[in-house]
């Protein structure tokens, strides 16, 4: 099975080495040889800053095929989820550069990073898609960087998600039935840019443990050559603004 993803980082060289020799991962960290120690190119703080839709944007324009993108600029009307009679607005730019934070990581916090990532995407400025996605950017202001963030972060909870970035704690209920408010967030979305998407109606539900342990460096992260691993990124956060690890095991 091939995966294409943005947000594995490997731990060191050998676990770059590891994944890498799989064969089946497209991985704009694992191309550059981020790592989180940063014993290849660089460090966790120089990993991929957007989301996979950009990766696969780039990928597709290596192979000559160009993604074509609705008007950025144009504001979008919608019913609040949980009262119709309320009109929330948004622009189509703000909205697919919120979900993955790509605008507010561009304008403010890591910009120097994300401004790098930008170049490795699209170093010729040949990928129409990239290229509308960067003067998108160019016209934003940054010292309203956190007002972007928070404005379109509201419009998200208020068209029923869970959290401010688009996120949802739940997709469906117990029974495995999608929820409805998230096919009324697929709808709204879909609309904005001008697609469809079908998805189906019931899924069957498997569950694992999941575990935030803090990284120290040097110590090794032996739980990566565990067999029941299901998933893991390295974070800062949930508590503790240091390296936390992230994952999830023994799924059923």
């Amino acid at each position: 099975m091939v995966c294409i993803d943005q947000h594995i980082i490997a731990y060191d060289c050998n676990h770059h080495n590891t994944i890498l020799g799989y064969g089946t991962k497209f991985n704009p960290n694992l191309e550059r040889k981020r790592t989180f120690v940063g014993d290849m190119e660089s460090g966790y703080s120089h990993k991929y800053p957007f989301g996979t839709v950009h990766y696969l944007i780039a990928l597709m324009g290596r192979e000559g095929i160009n993604v074509g993108l609705p008007d950025l600029f144009q504001v979008h009307y919608t019913a609040q989820w949980n009262d119709a009679s309320q009109i929330i607005s948004a622009t189509l730019g703000r909205v697919i550069l919120r979900a993955d934070d790509a605008l507010y990581s561009t304008l403010r916090p890591y910009r120097e990073n994300a401004l790098d990532w930008w170049n490795w995407l699209d170093p010729t400025h040949a990928i129409p898609a990239l290229e509308t996605l960067r003067k998108y950017l160019d016209t934003c202001d940054i010292e309203k960087a956190r007002a972007y963030k928070d404005e379109t972060g509201s419009f998200f909870k208020k068209l029923g998600c869970d959290g401010h970035d688009g996120a949802f704690m739940k997709v469906t209920d117990d029974d495995g039935v999608i929820l409805p408010k998230v096919l009324n967030y697929r709808d709204v979305i879909g609309k904005m840019m001008g697609a469809s998407l079908d998805l189906p109606e019931r899924y069957i539900i498997h569950k694992g443990k999941y575990a935030v342990r803090h990284v120290i460096q040097g110590e090794g992260m032996p739980v990566l050559d565990a067999g029941n691993l299901y998933s893991y990124a390295f974070i800062y956060g949930p508590h503790s603004k240091s390296p936390n690890f992230s994952f999830t095991i023994d799924m059923e």
